[in-house]
């Protein structure tokens, strides 16, 4: 069981405008959220959905105007926050001179003493993917390599939290799929990370927890994400592999490491169907949670959790219980691939 990292209560956030107290709608209002330590979670949402200016509240950039930011099970203000995370932002700014003395920089603000630098920066550029660029002029870099530097000045301190606020953008494919590769680096050494992004592949593919926000409100986006490997075959279906089970999916030329499928395409049965192309997976009711009123979101333990969203209707004519076993029947065509 993952330890909780950040627990928010009640947060409530304004913008001021010019002879005005606050803006008009509150930029972020999130009554309750927990984010876990150890994990990748990814924030999606559209331009002003309030994803950076959530990011610059839980590293301690901003304050809210009320609310409560638990951080390791303590209430701590903002100054403190800040001493526990690190926010790389999505256009970071990098220090006059080279790539050494940008990474060094955060030492020497710290006041941290390492008997080695010199090591400790090459191992972290090799770690960023930019071995050898300690000499480079840091201003003279592209946008990706500049990104990188800044994450990997970021690692310098070892930081316990690292927030990343989208860090794709404005990049070009390859340099995307090598700071992806970067946080699926990172999460398996252990660091927390909190990021947002507009990616959906990269959304689907580092995280371990997927959050929307939606005018500054978490909202449920109920999609089935597996992680796992695509294997390719001519025809019409392909599969997809997650643990030890495996399911039908659309022919695609490519990589693939994440599956999703939407809720609302996953019918539940008590009995196999005779739809012979239809995935089947035969799991047990694990838990009925009511999401809204006549709408409720059905799980059951297929080797892997998979999600069906039914209304009070379908749900009673049903008739389930938590226990029962059933099939997750989905098309091969409702899977997409990231």
């Amino acid at each position: 069981m993952t330890e909780e990292l950040y627990k928010i209560r009640n947060l409530l956030f304004f913008y001021s405008q010019a002879g005005k107290s606050s803006s008009v709608d509150p930029v972020l209002n999130i009554p309750e959220l927990g984010l876990q330590k150890g994990l990748v979670t990814v924030f999606r949402g559209h331009n002003g959905s309030g994803k950076t200016t959530f990011l610059k509240i839980l590293c301690g950039l901003l304050q809210p105007l009320r609310g409560e930011i638990f951080l390791f099970g303590k209430s701590l203000h903002a100054s403190e926050r800040l001493k526990q995370s690190i926010l790389v932002q999505q256009e970071p700014y990098l220090f006059h001179g080279s790539v050494y003395n940008n990474l060094v920089s955060p030492l020497w603000f710290s006041g941290i003493k390492i008997k080695d630098e010199s090591s400790l920066i090459s191992e972290t550029l090799n770690l960023v993917g930019l071995a050898g660029f300690e000499k480079r002029k840091a201003r003279e870099l592209s946008g990706g390599e500049r990104k990188r530097v800044a994450i990997a000045r970021a690692l310098m301190i070892n930081p316990s939290i690292l927030i990343l606020d989208e860090p794709d953008a404005n990049v070009d494919k390859e340099t995307s799929h090598k700071i992806e590769t970067l946080i699926i680096k990172l999460r398996e050494r252990g660091m927390s990370i909190i990021l947002c992004s507009h990616n959906r592949g990269l959304a689907y593919r580092v995280s371990d927890v997927l959050i929307d926000l939606y005018r500054g409100s978490p909202v449920d986006h109920h999609e089935n994400i597996f992680k796992g490997s695509y294997r390719y075959r001519e025809g019409l279906h392909s599969s997809f592999i997650t643990g030890n089970l495996s399911f039908s999916c659309p022919s695609r030329q490519g990589e693939y490491s994440a599956a999703v499928i939407s809720a609302n395409d996953v019918f539940l049965c008590r009995e196999k169907t005779d739809e012979g192309e239809y995935n089947q997976l035969k799991g047990t009711l694990v838990s009925i949670e009511s999401y809204k009123e006549d709408r409720f979101i059905l799980t059951l333990d297929c080797g892997v959790p998979v999600k069906s969203r039914m209304t009070s209707a379908a749900l009673h004519l049903l008739g389930v219980c938590e226990g029962d076993v059933l099939y997750a029947v989905f098309n091969p065509s409702a899977v997409r691939l990231y």
